[in-house]
Order: C-alpha cells, then structure tokens, then sequence
C-alpha cells in the first residue's frame, strides 16, 4: 500500500479515481481517520464529482465500523463544511472535493472542530502513517449511524449575515458556476436581495462540460466575459468546482487582479477595525501592503496555500487574508475562506460606489501583471533557478520568500515551485506594458535556455 503516499498532498488528500484513490482507500482514511481523532461524530459533505458518492460511502464504510457516527451533509460546497465545523459539536469534517482540478481527480479536505485544517504538520502525516499501517481486523463491537442533515437554508441565511441587506443596489451581473457546487446555492441566495443576474453553468454536473472547475484558468474566463459584453452586465465572477475560490471581472469582461479585490474588501473591513492583522500571500502585489498600511492595519506575508493561510489567521487573529489564486479568507468565517462571502462583500462595495469596477481597478492598481506562467520542473531545477537568480542579482532586488522575489525599476518577478504539482509558476507586474513585455520576453529566453518547457 505504499503507494498511497501519492496522495497525501501537502494541505489534503487528492489523487485520480480509481487507479489512485478509489473505495477501499476511501475506506481505509475512514477507519483511520476515527483512530486518529477518537471520533463519535464526523460531518461528511461531498461535490458533484462523478466518484464522490462512491467514495462517499467507502468513506462512510469505514467511519461506521470503527464505531463512529457519521452526519451526512449531502452535496455541499467546500465553505459550507466550513459553517458546519464552526458551528457544531462534530470532532471531524471531511469534505469529498478534488476542488479545481480536472473532473478524474478527487480527494478528501479533512477539517477538526473550529475549522482547523488537518494538513501535512497538522495531523495529515500521521493520517497517512496509520491508513499505511494500521490493522484493519480490529473493528468496533457496535456500528456507528449515519444521520441526514440539510443545512441548505440554514447556510443561506448564514451567508447574508455578512452584509447589510439594506443600501444594495440593483447591480446586474452574471455569473459562472463552472457546473460545480456554487450552483446548489447561489440563485436562492440572491434571490434574498435587490439585484439581477444571469447565471451559466449553473446545473451540477460531474463531468463539467463547460470547462474545467478552476476559476484560475483563462481557459474558464472566456464565457463569462462574452456574457458579461453580449448582455452589458456590471461585471462578472467565476466559481471553482467546490465554491472555495472565485474570480472576478469588470464591465468590460477583463480579468480583475486578486490584489484589487484585496483591497476593496480590506477597504471597507478596516474602516472601523484599525490595527487588526490581515493576512496575504506571497505573489499578491505589493501595493496591496502599502494600503494596508495607509489604513492603520499590519500586514503579515504567508506562504501559499490555504493550511498557511488558515494557520497564520488563526494565530494571528487576523480579520481577513487573501491569496493570487482567488482565495478570500474571514475571521467571522472561523479563518476560512468563501467564494460566496467574497461575491456578497463585493456587491455590497460596488452598491456604495458609483464607479464602474474597470476605473477602480486603474485607481487602486494602475500597474499590469501577467496573472501566471506555468513551467515544468526539471529533476536539476533548484539548481537552474539559482542560475535565473544570478542573473538579476547585481541589478535588482533578491528576496527569498516561498520562493524568489525579484524586484527591479518598475518590475516586480516571483517564481514559485508548485507545493501540489509539477510546476515552476510565474507572476510579472510591472509599471506599463512596454516594461510587462520586455520582462516576459526575457524571461521566456532565460527559461527556454536553461531547458524549461511551458505547460500546458
């Protein structure tokens, strides 16, 4: 079984149905994960993924034998698991996502009463550790149940705890769900305000047909920015499968920097909480530790990923944190992170701001970046990254911080191996397009000469 350890990621378990994760797997964490925790009570959700019921009741299998309970949510989306773990009694959560990878990926988000992530130092190692090794003939005298339960309004109204109903403008704004779990709850949620919509997407659906589950990916902006052009809506978003991330873009169907939603929100949580740590990664732009500052509020850089982001909250009692990825974290969400609060914020920005989101985005950035570049690590690329390095060393700026930043006149470059996949990332921001091109190109020929080949 010692291939298992492929799926044991850094912040989660994840791996492709059936040959990596499959049943008895699934069966396998179930038992151990009760050994690990001394579980009476583990809330289980799951996505539309076409393998989650089955390995929802592997899962199950195993967490019944060992004696234990299990509260079945049903389909849910990541954040709603959240709510729950925030919210009640239950020793463990298991949320059955692969997230935003493709529709053969699944896996298991495994959180601890309060929220807490399980993650690589955090109790997912000596998961691994037992799900390897541990005996499975040892099995309780007495059968756990399992319990239904519908959280759906519940969670709704939840939700619109974050805002202020009153004062919300009739925006009309589309929306892409990416036929993932934002569908399940995003048109009765908005239903409860004065505003129109259009969404896409919207059904749920395994296979995702439209494209891929990840709000990241250009390749999953181009229907929502025809959407938001054909029907001259106020601007548009884009949710990942589980509803944990979410993209936004203006009037015009342009992406919109992670960084400007950033500092909108930070905006208007820090006008009436001073002093309170907000929590950012490392590629989001510096401008945005700049208007923390302006606003009386401490920055503090974390690495990325979210079991980073969530423990720096956490220990930081940080009001809010944001990452590149599209990542919104809130202390009031027990240090979690939300598509949906995001959209809900942002609505409630935009209705106290007559301009249109394209002229905030030029007022609060006017710099342009080239979001990610993805290349593929090579067996040597520690070493060929320090060659990269040297190259600007007597020109610029070196900063070592999960990974290397490089800053120069008007530039600014960080490259990040990937901690979940075989990828060497870039982000580019620069001053003007003139400096963003010239960079890139440069770029592009140094990786190309240290034999780097792109992604695709």
């Amino acid at each position: 079984m010692n291939f298992l350890s492929s799926i044991f990621k850094l912040n989660d378990i994840r791996g492709i149905y059936p040959t990596e994760l499959n049943e008895e797997v699934a069966y396998r964490i179930g038992r151990s994960l009760v050994k690990l925790l001394n579980c009476k009570n583990i809330a289980v959700g799951r996505d539309i993924r076409l393998s989650s019921k089955s390995l929802f009741d592997g899962l199950t299998k195993g967490i019944i034998e060992s004696g234990c309970n299990v509260i079945n949510l049903g389909l849910i989306s990541t954040d709603a698991l959240y709510y729950v773990m925030g919210n009640s009694s239950y020793d463990c959560g298991v949320m059955i996502t692969a997230s935003h990878n493709p529709p053969q990926f699944n896996g298991f988000k495994i959180v601890k009463k309060g929220g807490i992530m399980l993650y690589e130092d955090n109790g997912l190692k000596d998961l691994e550790d037992l799900v390897l090794n541990m005996d499975l003939n040892e099995k309780s005298s007495t059968l756990g149940q399992i319990i239904s339960l519908d959280i759906k309004q519940e969670f709704i109204n939840y939700l619109l705890s974050f805002i202020n109903k009153e004062g919300i403008k009739s925006l009309y704004f589309g929306i892409d769900t990416s036929n993932g779990m934002a569908g399940l709850f995003i048109r009765d949620l908005l239903n409860q305000l004065p505003v129109r919509f259009e969404i896409i997407n919207e059904n749920l659906d395994g296979s995702f047909p439209n494209h891929l589950p990840d709000s990241f990916k250009k390749e999953s902006w181009e229907q929502i920015s025809n959407l938001i052009k054909n029907k001259k809506l106020d601007f548009g978003v884009v949710f990942d499968g589980d509803a944990d991330r979410i993209s936004f873009f203006d009037e015009k169907g342009e992406y919109i920097d992670s960084s400007v939603i950033a500092i909108l929100i930070i905006n208007n949580l820090l006008k009436n909480n001073s002093q309170k740590a907000i929590i950012i990664d490392s590629v989001l732009s510096p401008l945005i530790e700049e208007k923390i500052k302006q606003l009386k509020g401490v920055p503090i850089r974390t690495k990325i990923g979210h079991s980073f982001m969530k423990n720096s909250m956490r220990e930081n009692d940080a009001l809010f944190g944001a990452e590149h990825s599209g990542h919104y974290y809130y202390k009031k969400h027990f240090y979690c992170d939300s598509g949906m609060i995001t959209l809900l914020m942002m609505i409630q920005i935009l209705s106290k701001n007559d301009k249109p989101l394209s002229l905030l985005k030029k007022e609060i950035n006017p710099h342009v970046m080239i979001s990610e570049i993805n290349y593929l690590k090579t067996e040597d690329y520690k070493e060929k990254l320090k060659l990269i390095e040297d190259y600007y060393q007597s020109t610029c700026l070196i900063e070592h911080f999960d990974g290397l930043i490089i800053t120069g006149k008007g530039f600014r470059i960080h490259i990040h191996p990937a901690n979940t996949g075989p990828f060497i990332r870039i982000n580019l921001e620069a001053e003007n397009n003139k400096i963003l091109e010239e960079k890139n190109n440069e770029l592009n020929n140094l990786f190309s000469r240290f034999n780097f080949q792109l992604a695709q």
